[in-house]
């Protein structure tokens, strides 16, 4: 199996193609955009300005020759390969404008909306399925290659003949959109368990460039694409923001999902000031992929100060992002402060806020911009790497589990 530019030549021509506008045009106002971030900014200058103007130019010439909307949407992304933003990326329209559709309004009597509009769209791997599937099946759970469950899909990962390349075919489906053989995504590595992902959404048949996907612990984080099904480093945390008592010497603040957020952290941070004593305390922040300052401003005061006669031990997981993982960053390396699971998400620099994310439809109206456009300098070094943890969990247990055990053998 040849690199993406091979298959690109894979892919059928697409009914829908582009309207009377050209790749080149999409890339053009994608050169635009780009040049108005934070993140292009603070990082091309000089030299690298010129570099980066000669790559533009080198990918105009490719885009000249493109007419097809999905390979378009590869020499996009490849403009956004220098830029260090881990939350930017492309978005491929819906076809026909035909509007998004969630997986709760597809109903038997709809059904034949995804087959009929979108099935028939989808690019095909040339390449046996089932021989791939079968060399693929017994490769170890740290391995990125494999077979990979999201949802109600199954696909072979395997790396082609290039080893930064790595192909994503359905070998097994319960959409109506999606059938054996097709192409669900192509990841580039950048580097190690690091890609750029060209990456389908279910229901719609379109595809995004994610500047930023992780392979950890037998997953792709961001895509939700799983080898084991285990979902330890996810916890099952359930609702509410709360205090549980672990042990004698063990306190954890769980951070659950929340339904009024202000009035629920208002209560949490009055309930942890008058109630947490115990000489080791546990902050289960997984999952948490925004955070906010009225929690984590308060919390760093609460931990800075518990710190200095007690342990705290911060759980985190690879979906701990933005001001959640700005926490993370400035707690790590602290005396009596210890980071355990996996490494953070690598997603902090640029923040998250909707007034400040850029997004903008391109020339054509194939593809829409966005990006995080905050700066928070100080964090670049963490950006799509992530904050390591202390003390790495195995994803065969339960993590809590993992933490008291570390604790009590301390």
């Amino acid at each position: 199996m040849k690199h993406l530019t091979f298959l690109i030549a894979l892919i059928p021509i697409f009914a829908h193609s582009q309207k009377p506008c050209t790749c080149e045009a999409e890339l053009d106002a994608l050169y635009t955009n780009v040049r108005t971030l934070t993140a292009y900014k603070t990082q091309i200058g000089n030299k690298k300005y010129d570099e980066y103007k000669r790559k533009y130019e080198y990918l105009r010439k490719e885009a000249e020759k493109e007419k097809e909307v999905f390979p378009c949407l590869i020499i996009l992304s490849k403009l956004l390969y220098s830029i260090n933003n881990g939350n930017m990326g492309i978005h491929q329209k819906d076809f026909k404008n035909l509007g998004k559709m969630e997986p709760q309004v597809i109903t038997m009597k709809n059904s034949h909306f995804f087959e009929g509009e979108y099935k028939k769209y989808n690019p095909v791997v040339n390449i046996n399925v089932d021989s791939l599937t079968k060399v693929l099946k017994n490769k170890p759970e740290l391995d990125i290659e494999g077979i990979y469950e999201h949802d109600l899909l199954k696909a072979a990962v395997y790396r082609t003949h290039k080893r930064d390349s790595i192909v994503g075919v359905v070998i097994e489906s319960g959409h109506p959109n999606w059938e054996k053989g097709n192409l669900f995504f192509i990841m580039h590595e950048q580097s190690p368990n690091n890609f750029f992902m060209v990456n389908a959404l279910d229901f719609h048949n379109t595809y995004d460039f994610m500047k930023h996907e992780r392979f950890s612990n037998g997953r792709l984080v961001f895509s939700r694409w799983n080898k084991s099904g285990k979902n330890y480093f996810y916890g099952q945390k359930g609702h509410g923001l709360r205090v549980e008592n672990k042990t004698e010497n063990i306190q954890c603040l769980v951070f659950g999902v929340t339904k009024k957020y202000n009035e629920e952290v208002a209560a949490f941070i009055d309930i942890i000031n008058k109630t947490v004593d115990a000489p080791n305390i546990v902050l289960d922040i997984r999952n948490d992929r925004y955070g906010r300052d009225n929690l984590y401003n308060p919390l760093m005061r609460f931990v800075k100060k518990y710190s200095k006669k007690h342990k705290v031990y911060v759980l985190v997981n690879a979906e701990v992002m933005n001001r959640a993982e700005r926490f993370v960053a400035d707690v790590k390396g602290k005396e009596n402060i210890y980071i355990l699971g996996e490494a953070t998400s690598g997603v902090l620099a640029y923040g998250y806020s909707r007034e400040k994310t850029v997004k903008s439809p391109l020339a054509c109206g194939n593809f829409e911009f966005y990006a995080d456009n905050e700066e928070y300098s100080k964090y670049l070094k963490y950006e799509g790497i992530g904050v390591q943890p202390d003390y790495i969990l195995s994803p065969s247990s339960d993590w809590i589990e993992q933490t008291i055990n570390i604790i009590q053998s301390k």
